[in-house]
């Protein structure tokens, strides 16, 4: 082989094949996608204001404070399925936009920055 091709294949072999989702630094392998493909679901959940879809889509162990100290607007896993059905029931449409900035995943955790 000329030492020319040689150089090459030795940077191609290199360079690590990683491929990333389009626009982004995210690299698209089994972990990320199933995580981008999760947000997917839930923001054609949202939009669809498809109740079912979002609830399944939630942790029992679901906590929000809602950034307050009060505890009055506080919701869990049971009052969101309780109160979820009443908001979005007066939503008449929705258009829910969520450009995925970062995804780290480091064992059985991950964390979606958008």
């Amino acid at each position: 082989m000329k030492p020319a091709l040689l150089i090459a294949l030795a940077l191609v072999a290199s360079s690590g094949c990683v491929h990333y989702f389009p626009g982004t630094e995210i690299p698209d392998n089994l972990d990320t996608r199933a995580i981008k493909e999760v947000m997917d679901k839930y923001r054609s959940a949202v939009e669809a204001r498809d109740v079912g879809t979002i609830i399944s889509l939630c942790s029992e162990q679901y906590r929000d404070d809602a950034g307050t100290i009060q505890t009055d607007d506080d919701l869990d896993y049971a009052t969101l399925r309780e109160i979820l059905p009443k908001r979005l029931s007066k939503v008449q449409s929705s258009n829910l936009y969520m450009e995925i900035k970062a995804i780290n995943v480091e064992r059985e955790k991950a964390i979606a920055t958008y």
